[in-house]
């Protein structure tokens, strides 16, 4: 077996366990494991299996590296573009909600910066990266696990929403109504997603 291939078993078991989390906080929100609200063990459950996911993701890049079909130099030049920018966007939105609430964990609500447009758009941006990434290694496996990674931060929003209308009632109903999800038009009237 190749250093790429265990690397790339390793990456999807860490997405997969935390797909699997994911789901479980929304079908069961009182087993809820994403968010985790407070630094206990599904932060680090959580955490733990994003930082395995995106260090192997990050080696199977390399390893992998020319086995796609992204072989011309206008995609690497392309990939770099894409994660200058969105991980520079991504920094904002950050910076906007401050690190402990873009870490799971209860902080004030903010509706700022990138957040005035779309209620997630760390998970948005962190797409893009995943994108970038496969672009510039040009490696098939990565666009595997990226695919199964993308599917996992376009399914986060699902378990927070739950946790963010309790911990922040009204203001968060109020937000969700005018916001989109992910992208769309902003609604200035009362409305629902």
């Amino acid at each position: 077996m190749s250093a790429s291939s265990v690397v790339f078993a390793a990456v999807i078991a860490a997405e997969l366990l935390l797909i699997a989390s994911i789901v479980a906080s929304i079908v069961r929100p009182a087993w809820r494991i994403w968010p985790p609200g407070a630094r206990d063990w599904r932060f680090w459950w959580s955490w733990g299996l994003l930082k395995a996911a995106l260090v192997g993701a990050i080696v199977l890049a390399w390893l992998d590296r020319g086995t796609f079909v992204f072989d011309h130099w206008g995609w690497k030049v392309a990939g770099v573009a894409l994660f200058v920018v969105a991980e520079g966007l991504n920094e904002w939105a950050v910076r906007s909600v401050r690190r402990p609430a873009s870490w799971g964990l209860e902080a004030e609500l903010s509706t700022a910066g990138p957040y005035r447009w779309t209620r997630n758009p760390q998970y948005l941006l962190q797409s893009a990266m995943v994108v970038a990434v496969v672009l510039v290694s040009n490696s098939a496996l990565t666009a595997i696990a990226g695919g199964v990674g993308i599917a996992a931060l376009l399914l986060a929003p699902f378990a927070e929403e739950k946790w963010l209308e309790e911990t922040y009632g009204e203001a968060y109903r109020e937000y969700r109504r005018r916001t989109p999800r992910f992208l769309g038009r902003r609604r200035e009237g009362r409305g629902g997603s």
